[in-house]
């Protein structure tokens, strides 16, 4: 009997003992099954086609972001810090080295919240928590960097960068806002905290071929501005099929935008025009807009900056320098499309195109039933021809309004492009113009500020791609932004004692324009694009009122601001 009970109590012993090990290696060596299927699960991820709102595998899933912002040893967690990580996704102190064509993580930590926020965080907010600026600098060389917020760690921000043109750069960010305090600008004092990465990034030169840009290339429309001297030595065929030797018009303190993905094709404005032919455009847009129509028409006689510096008396100069961005209360005598009169493009090449203008100054967000009642009523009238195209440029004075939140704006301007595809123009290809890049200042008065003007540019790329309609185009100019260091304004133009430098750029970049007939050609040609190269022009004359702009250690970007 005690023998019996003794095997039966060995039995169940080995029983649990097995019943462990078996469990045990059930769970540090999972199936080759198991195994087999997750990688094939990893792979069919990452060559799946993004969905909206879904995120692609980047080189900064490699970074371990959550033990970078709990780390002590290397960053106190008080002070902003910004670095440049191994292409390997490793932390390091030291020079990060590249080749050119490729790609890095970009991570930002911030201090913690100097004060307590009363605006709510929750998931109704359009932008990121906190207002950042980021540029990597190098010696000829300077790209604008958008920093997306870690999910977990909220004082961590990241952004995987493509580095196209060798360079030794530096990454120069600006702190702004905390806690959404760039929401209301207006209710909170500007304390900018301007820092510098300590480690650099050195990329070095490597054979890299590209293609002209077409319409199938223009959806990667991101780039550098690089130094004209510098880029000819190695790139000297790309600068000329970019620019065919108009690059010193087109430069900003001799920098030029040269795309990244591919080479931009020179048009001149007559190539543009006969992109164009016989086509009716429909324009509805806020005063940005405007100026581009009036830069077409008048080409490069709006401004001659040449006379206008020859002037001695102070007071007459500076009245007439600006008609380049101050143009408010010009006298609109000279500009019939301004009274609903189309403007005229015609030549010799068989193109008599009518450009149709329609000035709205309201903002979306408060005023977006009066803003439908005008275009219905514009377009139902029984004098205005069918649209072939249609341009909608919309959404700076929302930025400027401190009335308009973000979330205001998002909810109104998504049913605004709804209600012009479903019933007002349900057949034509429409533009949608995204609001200006503005950087590195506030404006007395107003919302202007970094973080409202991406939050409302995010709000319009969004609402293009959830329209999901070939017909529907994004032009964003927002993507063209940058800023340039404070001798570039004085490199621009040389100003005489009392000249509003700002203003004095502005006029001198009035009409540097080599881009703007590809948008044309691009919308008229027979493959459709979801995005497509905007007007230069737009970016150049797009300026803050500089006479009221306050001046921080980073000038106003002199090639992307509202005017």
């Amino acid at each position: 009997m005690q023998t019996s009970l003794s095997q039966n109590r060995h039995l169940i012993l080995i029983t649990v003992i097995l019943a462990l090990l078996f469990t045990l290696f059930y769970v540090f060596q999972p199936s080759d099954q198991t195994t087999a299927s997750s990688k094939k699960q990893q792979l069919s991820t990452l060559d799946d086609i993004p969905l909206p709102g879904k995120r692609l595998k980047t080189v900064c899933d490699k970074v371990d972001i959550a033990w970078l912002a709990a780390d002590r040893h290397y960053w106190d967690g008080w002070s902003d810090k910004a670095m440049f990580i191994k292409a390997d996704g490793t932390f390091t102190q030291r020079n990060v080295y590249i080749n050119q064509g490729e790609e890095v993580c970009v991570v930002v930590l911030l201090g913690p919240t100097p004060a307590k926020a009363s605006i709510k965080d929750d998931s109704a907010h359009t932008g990121p928590k906190d207002s950042i600026v980021m540029f990597a600098t190098g010696e000829a060389s300077k790209l604008t960097i958008q920093l997306e917020q870690h999910e977990a760690q909220q004082n961590a921000y990241f952004a995987p960068t493509l580095f196209q043109q060798a360079d030794t750069y530096r990454l120069e960010g600006i702190n702004e806002y905390r806690s959404y305090f760039w929401e209301s600008p207006v209710l909170h004092s500007y304390h900018p905290h301007p820092f510098e990465s300590q480690n650099k990034l050195i990329v070095r030169p490597a054979a890299l071929k590209k293609s002209i840009c077409n319409s199938n290339t223009t959806s990667l429309l991101k780039g550098t501005w690089v130094d004209i001297d510098t880029y000819k030595l190695e790139n000297e065929m790309d600068l000329y099929t970019a620019y065919e030797k108009t690059e010193s018009i087109y430069s900003v303190n001799r920098k030029v935008f040269m795309a990244d993905h591919c080479v931009l094709g020179y048009k001149s404005r007559g190539q543009g025009a006969q992109c164009l032919g016989k086509k009716i455009v429909h324009v509805f847009g806020d005063n940005n807009v405007r100026r581009n129509l009036k830069a077409i028409q008048s080409g490069k006689n709006w401004c001659n900056i040449d006379q206008i510096k020859k002037i001695k008396n102070k007071k007459e100069r500076n009245e007439k320098l600006k008609c380049a961005c101050n143009d408010d209360h010009e006298d609109t005598g000279d500009y019939p499309w301004l009274h609903n009169q189309p403007m005229q493009l015609t030549n010799s090449w068989d193109v008599d195109s009518k450009i149709y203008f329609n000035h709205i100054s309201q903002t979306i967000g408060n005023h977006q039933s009066e803003i439908k009642h005008s275009i219905s009523s514009f377009v139902s009238n029984e004098t205005t021809p069918k649209a072939n195209i249609v341009i909608v440029g919309l959404g700076n004075a929302d930025v400027e309004a401190i009335q308009v939140s973000p979330e205001k704006f998002a909810a109104s301007f998504k049913q605004f492009v709804s209600y012009l595809r479903r019933d007002i123009y349900p057949d034509q290809k429409i533009i949608i113009k995204t609001p200006q890049y503005f950087c590195c200042g506030t404006i007395w008065s107003t919302s202007w500020n970094t973080g409202r003007s991406l939050a409302f540019t995010l709000t319009v790329r969004e609402a293009v791609r959830e329209l999901n309609d070939n017909r529907v185009l994004l032009w964003d100019v927002h993507t063209l932004g940058t800023t340039f260091p404070p001798e570039a304004i004085s490199a621009v133009l040389v100003p005489n004692e009392g000249d509003d430098p700002g203003l004095l750029a502005a006029s001198s970049l009035a009409f540097n324009d080599p881009i703007s007939p590809l948008i044309v050609c691009s919308v008229t040609a027979p493959t459709p694009v979801r995005k497509f190269w905007p007007f230069l022009i737009d970016s150049f004359t797009s300026k803050a009122p500089s006479d009221r702009l306050r001046y921080l250690n980073f000038n106003p970007p002199a090639a992307a601001q509202d005017a």
